[in-house]
C-alpha cells in the first residue's frame, strides 16, 4: 500500500512540474517508468497552457502599449528607426533587456504605456492559467481539457 502511495505522489509531482522526469524516475527506485494516459494528457495540457499564456502575454504587451512586436528583419528594423518608432531606455543596457534588441523599446513615441492595466491583466491571466494547471494536476483529463479550452477562449477575448 505504501509503495502505491509513493508512486501516486511521484506521478502527481511529475505532472505538476515540481520535480523533473529524471528526479521522479529516481524516486520510483528503479521501477520502469510508465507514462499512463493521464500523465500524457497532463503534459499536453500544461504545454498548451504555457503556449497559450505566451500568446496572451504578447497580445497584452501590445494592447497596453508596453511595446510593439520587434522588427522581423533588417529592412523593417531600419524603417522603424528612420520613422522614429522606437524609444531608448532610461537606463543602460543590461541582461534584463531580454525581449529588446540592445535595449531598444519598439514603441511609437508619445504613446503612454498603461502599466497598471497591464499588471492587472497579467495578474488575471496568471489566475486563469492556475485554474487549468490545477485541473490538469488533480482532475480527469477531459475536465482539464475543458479548462484549457476555457483558457483559450479567455485569451482569444483579450
Amino acid at each position: 500500500m505504501e509503495d502505491m502511495e509513493v508512486s501516486y505522489k511521484v506521478k502527481l509531482f511529475r505532472c505538476s512540474g515540481l520535480v523533473t522526469s529524471e528526479e521522479a524516475d529516481k524516486q520510483e527506485a528503479g521501477k520502469e517508468p510508465d507514462m499512463d494516459t493521464n500523465e500524457q494528457a497532463c503534459r499536453y495540457i500544461r504545454n498548451e497552457t504555457c503556449d497559450t499564456e505566451r500568446k496572451a502575454y504578447d497580445k497584452l504587451r501590445v494592447k497596453y502599449k508596453i511595446d510593439e512586436d520587434p522588427p522581423t528583419g533588417g529592412k523593417e528594423l531600419v524603417d522603424r528607426i528612420l520613422a522614429g518608432r522606437y524609444q531608448l531606455p532610461k537606463v543602460e543596457f543590461n541582461e534584463d533587456f531580454e525581449y529588446h534588441t540592445y535595449g531598444i523599446i519598439w514603441r511609437t513615441p508619445g504613446e503612454v504605456p498603461d502599466r497598471d492595466g497591464f499588471q492587472a491583466a497579467t495578474d488575471a491571466l496568471v489566475l486563469e492559467k492556475r485554474k487549468v494547471n490545477d485541473a490538469a494536476t488533480i482532475l480527469e483529463p477531459a475536465v482539464a481539457l475543458d479548462a484549457l479550452n476555457g483558457f483559450r477562449a479567455y485569451v482569444d477575448a483579450l
